[in-house]
């Protein structure tokens, strides 16, 4: 008893790495625990570093508390760890290549061939993703990516793919699940990327659609406030309207003798977002034709939509190059998942 007394009341010190590929990130967390931790009161802790400023401290500290007073009465400090690891460190500001310096080599030493040779098998194996709206809440967004798959290769590539737009790539989680069919066997995986359990919801919801060959990756970008079960919600929402949009977009109206019915035409944001996100779209090229109320038919870049204030439902087309790839009034959209 006198042992784990003392044991409580005494002093511990943690060290770790922020990245294990530079020595330098090291961090260290003093602490001790109060006679009410876990149940009603934090750990008495200090964060001692040599290349954070006493203000980043002092904003790490503080969001160490609110995460302690989220999950209370759970034991806090190895979870305090792993989010600095996988999230918090991003609170710095820090670009860790200009802080320490790149590890990556370049040159005679580099294996310059061996890249090239991958971006190549790439290339020639290009996939159609969709994108989807995304949700937005308390400066964290979420959104959702969804491409067809009919393999473990074709999962890795897809997320190759994804992943060389540079936004997608700094996210601070791309979660993913996959259902592949084949040969009347079911081959299911999913990959949380520190968001435990992300990728068990997005794997969920291709259970329950009964999903075949399909992968939906949800991206979350975070804004610095903690949401609790809420980004559950959000990830759970993403990956329906994913497959839900897809559906929509694949499926063909029963025959019914008429050729009058029409086909399911996707919105002018859903097409939107693909042109922006899709690697296989170079949005450098887009021109987007909408209707002035006023004057009439204008046409703006790509680059300059986000601070026009326009309505998606003014759009009437799309063009990349000198090809429109999307007509309201024609019914035509030719930027289809394949």
């Amino acid at each position: 008893m006198i042992n784990n007394l003392l044991k409580k009341e005494k002093s511990y010190l943690i060290e770790f790495l922020i990245w294990d590929d530079l020595p330098l990130s090291v961090l260290q967390i003093s602490f001790n625990f109060p006679p009410l931790y876990p149940v009603s009161s934090p750990p008495i802790f200090q964060i001692n570093s040599s290349w954070l400023t006493i203000q980043q401290i002092n904003t790490l500290q503080n969001q160490l508390i609110e995460i302690y007073q989220e999950i209370k009465p759970d034991t806090v400090i190895f979870r305090w760890i792993d989010y600095i690891r996988s999230e918090g460190w991003k609170l710095f500001g820090v670009n860790k290549e200009e802080m320490f310096g790149s590890k990556e080599v370049s040159g005679e030493n580099g294996n310059e061939n061996e890249e090239e040779v991958e971006e190549a098998s790439l290339q020639s194996h290009t996939f159609s993703i969709l994108a989807c709206s995304p949700i937005s809440d308390r400066k964290s967004k979420f959104q959702a990516f969804l491409a067809q798959v009919h393999s473990l290769e074709d999962v890795s590539n897809v997320l190759k793919q994804l992943k060389s737009n540079k936004k997608i790539a700094i996210a601070t989680h791309n979660m993913y699940a996959y259902r592949i069919i084949h040969d009347s066997k079911v081959l299911e995986g999913r990959e949380d990327d520190g968001e435990g359990g992300g990728g068990d919801k997005i794997l969920y919801i291709l259970q329950i659609k009964k999903a075949e060959n399909i992968i939906i990756i949800v991206t979350r970008w975070y804004g610095g406030i903690h949401l609790g079960q809420t980004r559950f919600k959000h990830i759970t929402d993403c990956a329906t309207n994913a497959y839900d949009k897809w559906k929509n977009t694949t499926s063909l109206p029963a025959s019914s003798g008429s050729n009058n019915t029409k086909i399911k035409l996707r919105t002018s944001e859903d097409i939107y977002n693909q042109i922006k996100w899709d690697p296989a779209y170079d949005s450098s090229t887009c021109i987007i034709g909408y209707m002035d109320r006023f004057e009439g038919m204008h046409e703006i870049s790509f680059e300059e939509w986000p601070t026009s204030d326009i309505p998606f439902h003014r759009v009437w087309y799309f063009k990349l190059g000198d090809k429109v790839v999307w007509d309201r009034k024609k019914r035509e959209d030719f930027v289809k998942i394949k």
